[in-house]
């Protein structure tokens, strides 16, 4: 199917206060997009029921002043087995899927992306990281704001769409929301992903004048197990002490 420098990517702008800040959406041709289930790492799937009603404006304000709060929880020796070496990022380090390989670097967009083994179909699943410059004092009121600005650029290719409520916590000391997703892919996809479902989860997490995207994607119904991994590998971000930085 090609290299990954083959494959389109999107660009969005998430809106951040007075400042506009542009982070890179990995929607790739080719991709398998994972993403919600029942592991104890990610937030759990919406319910049929959840999926079937469209948020209106006072679901979400009742979100906002409700905040859902998750629990950072330690990772077991399987969980961390399955990781690969710590990987330094700007002023960040991450352990990513050990089976996954790192395809590139984008300097512009500060854009980091692993991909999991090729199928025989293929599709593959895909670990993406940007890192966001923004002012520090943006940065923790707006990471739900840029979350659902993300949610809202992936839901654009679906038919169909349904997510958890937005989590907000804290993951080796840095606020931190989340959130899963999925739908089926609608016609104006690449080829061989078209009507396809694909599943995704989010964390954003900030610290001083810089904030983190992870997103993992694949196509149900293979990405339960790469999911897993990936939300075990957002829980190993951790910020670099001073001085001790990477590109």
């Amino acid at each position: 199917m090609g290299t990954c420098n083959e494959c389109p990517g999107s660009l969005f702008r998430v809106r951040q206060g007075a400042r506009t800040s542009v982070a890179l959406l990995a929607v790739l041709g080719g991709l398998c997009l994972g993403g919600c289930n029942e592991s104890s790492n990610a937030p759990k799937p919406p319910s049929n029921k959840q999926a079937a009603a469209a948020p209106t404006k006072n679901d979400e304000a009742d979100r906002d002043n409700h905040q859902i709060v998750f629990s950072e929880r330690s990772l077991t020796e399987a969980d961390l087995q399955s990781l690969g070496e710590p990987y330094r990022m700007s002023r960040f380090e991450i352990r990513p899927p050990a089976k996954f390989r790192f395809i590139k670097y984008v300097p512009k967009t500060k854009s980091y992306l692993w991909v999991g083994p090729v199928r025989t179909n293929g599709t593959y699943a895909q670990f993406f990281v940007t890192i966001i410059d923004t002012p520090a004092h943006e940065n923790n009121a707006s990471l739900a704001k840029a979350l659902n600005a993300v949610l809202g650029a992936l839901k654009r290719d679906r038919t169909t769409w349904s997510q958890t409520p937005v989590e907000h916590g804290e993951v080796n000391g840095l606020p931190c929301v989340r959130c899963s997703c999925g739908g089926i892919v609608s016609n104006a996809a690449p080829a061989g992903l078209a009507g396809q479902e694909r599943h995704g989860v989010i964390y954003l997490m900030a610290r001083g004048n810089q904030s983190v995207q992870i997103l993992f994607q694949d196509v149900a119904p293979d990405h339960a197990e790469w999911l897993k991994q990936a939300s075990s590998a957002a829980l190993t971000l951790r910020a670099l002490p001073a001085g001790d930085a990477s590109r």
